[in-house]
């Protein structure tokens, strides 16, 4: 073996076990890995009745996000059933009620957090626009911890 072929693959073996490191310890979780409601539990420092208060809002939240969910599912479920046919089209009113379903989803996430910023006193308050920066990305369904 010559010089340049050892170099070469020294560099695949070490490529290869950072790819490998990478894939096994993955990206670093936000917040150390916490669920976001502990998360937010903590970085609030909620009280008692503030947690508890919490809690009924995620339930309603979640609730109410499912509901959705099942109609854009069921409504995207339509739109795919077109491609059965002999020259498939795309329909737009069903496209529309998708849009309108994921605009919904925002609206109820940004009033979640209007009623999570309401639950809090003035100090929490500070500690919440401090978080409402990382909104955008800690809560994303494909990255987050389950509950």
């Amino acid at each position: 073996m010559n010089k340049n072929t050892k170099i070469i693959i020294a560099l695949l073996l070490v490529s290869n076990l950072i790819l490998i490191g990478f894939l096994y310890f993955g990206k670093p979780k936000n917040n150390h890995g916490k669920p976001p409601m502990k998360m937010i539990i903590e970085r609030l420092d909620f009280n008692k009745s503030q947690k508890e208060e919490f809690k009924k809002l995620i339930e309603i939240h979640r609730d109410n996000i499912q509901s959705t969910h099942r109609r854009i599912t069921k409504t995207k479920n339509e739109v795919y059933k077109g491609l059965k046919t002999e020259s498939p089209m795309l329909n737009d009113s069903l496209l529309q009620v998708i849009t309108k379903g994921v605009n919904e989803i925002e609206v109820l996430h940004f009033n979640h957090f209007k009623d999570i910023k309401n639950l809090c006193n003035e100090t929490q308050k500070v500690e919440f626009n401090n978080l409402a920066d990382e909104l955008g990305t800690v809560f994303q369904p494909n990255k987050r911890p389950k509950n």
